[in-house]
């Protein structure tokens, strides 16, 4: 191959690139509207709901959201599951939650939660309607608790709990919830 020809050849790759992926450049702000949920509220609708550690982040893909038809960034992580306080998770389980950047699409969701490597969390998990095996944080950032020692905190809110008393007061929603529903 003569050097004109690569020359051509690079020229043609670089405007496929450029044409797939320029509808979906720039930054998006993503504001759902979440519904304001207590703990109660919280354990009475999460199908399930974990003590973990944060494993990995497992990256982001970009794919067509399923309520508005746009393009709509995820970051996924691997939640490593200590305990289970309701419902019947695997050791290991996959949360999404909307946001990241992906190639040239950047997506900010203000209401979601943030994850970090090695963090133990409480987190409140639902199954979307399409499930395909990624957990959903419910409530998005209301949903998700750090946990330090003895101390489980809201981050978003800044909402301190005592661990033990979180677990308590989550315990007794969910039992609540299961006795109306028999």
């Amino acid at each position: 191959m003569n050097k004109k020809s690569v020359l051509i050849m690079g020229a043609v790759i670089f405007a496929l690139i450029a044409a797939i992926e320029l509808p979906h450049m720039g930054t998006a702000n993503y504001r759902p509207l979440v519904a304001k949920m207590n703990v109660s509220e919280l354990s009475a609708t999460a199908t399930e709901i974990v003590e973990a550690t944060v494993k990995k982040d497992l990256g982001t893909i970009r794919e067509v959201d399923s309520v508005d038809g746009e393009d709509m960034v995820y970051t996924r992580y691997l939640l490593a599951v200590k305990s289970v306080l309701k419902g019947s998770p695997a050791k290991e389980i996959t949360v999404r939650v909307a946001g990241g950047s992906y190639l040239t699409t950047q997506i900010v969701a203000e209401d979601q939660p943030v994850f970090s490597e090695n963090q133990q969390t409480i987190t409140f998990l639902s199954k979307p309607s399409n499930w395909n095996g990624d957990y959903r944080v419910l409530g998005g950032f209301q949903g998700n608790f750090a946990v330090t020692g003895s101390e489980a905190v809201q981050n978003e809110t800044g909402e301190k709990f005592v661990t033990t008393e979180l677990i308590n007061q989550i315990k007794s929603s969910a039992q609540s919830t299961k006795k109306i529903v028999q």
